[in-house]
């Protein structure tokens, strides 16, 4: 993952989800995640994914006061949106 000094979380968050998502291919295959932020994403990607399959619905980044946490619901919501 890319990072640098100053960067918004926004900016950190979008770096990671960059990391995992592979336009055209599946993924990766193994992730090496001292941190945990990386896996998060993953894990909470394929629970909102099986959510939207199921019943069309998309997490709501303002169901959180953790601002941390709505940026993680907000990237899972576009990324979803775009594919459909």
């Amino acid at each position: 993952m890319f990072a640098w000094k100053g960067e918004t979380l926004d900016q950190y968050w979008w770096t990671t989800f960059q990391t995992v998502c592979w336009p055209g291919a599946d993924g990766p295959d193994l992730i090496v995640d001292d941190g945990g932020d990386a896996t998060l994403l993953v894990h909470e990607g394929v629970k909102w994914e099986k959510e939207f399959k199921d019943s069309g619905k998309l997490p709501d980044p303002k169901s959180t006061d953790d601002a941390e946490f709505s940026i993680v619901l907000r990237l899972i919501k576009n990324s979803i949106a775009k594919v459909r």
